[in-house]
């Protein structure tokens, strides 16, 4: 697998639907992904910031999404 960069600029519903194995993260780290089945709207920066997930914390989140990433399956458009 190649390596996948993952920023806190990236919305969610992007992530979700190229890198599906994210998905466990945002909940290890109680970052609401999914509303109702369907990816949560906005940024990553905006929902870990209403999880109280910011600064130092906000680029660990973004470390392990990127890891999830690069190690799990990714949908091909």
């Amino acid at each position: 697998m190649s390596e996948v960069k993952i920023t806190p600029d990236m919305t969610i519903e992007e992530v979700l639907t190229r890198w599906p194995a994210t998905a466990k993260v945002f909940v290890k780290w109680g970052v609401k992904a999914m509303v109702c089945g369907e990816p949560a709207w906005g940024t990553i920066r905006e929902q870990a910031e209403k999880a109280g997930v910011t600064g130092e914390r906000l680029e660990a989140l973004c470390e392990e999404l990127s890891k999830a990433a690069s190690e799990g399956p990714r949908v091909m458009f």
